[in-house]
């Protein structure tokens, strides 16, 4: 059904969009990594992602409170830029 459709094209697009932010992390540690996910809530790609999944898909986040911390406490928009360019490359079907 139509439904069933649906739910494979959205677990499909949230694989690739794992895979996606997977690549930008690559080698980056800490509040590099950080950055990444900041990016893609940014640009409304993901919903805030809590600690406890975070740390779990992406280990290299790091502890929690630098997590929290970095998430609300800003990175500057020539961090910024470079990674949400990164993701409307790799995304475009995100953006038209």
């Amino acid at each position: 059904s139509c439904l069933i459709i649906q739910g494979v094209q959205l677990f499909e697009k949230m694989q690739e969009i794992t895979a996606v932010m997977h690549d930008a992390i690559a080698d980056r540690r800490g509040k590099n990594a950080i950055l990444v996910i900041v990016c893609a809530m940014e640009l409304g790609i993901i919903t805030r992602l809590p600690y406890l999944a975070a740390q779990k898909e992406f280990p290299s986040v790091g502890g929690r409170f630098n997590y929290n911390k970095y998430l609300s406490d800003g990175f500057l928009d020539s961090e910024k830029e470079p990674i949400k360019q990164l993701f409307k490359k790799r995304l475009p079907q995100l953006f038209s």
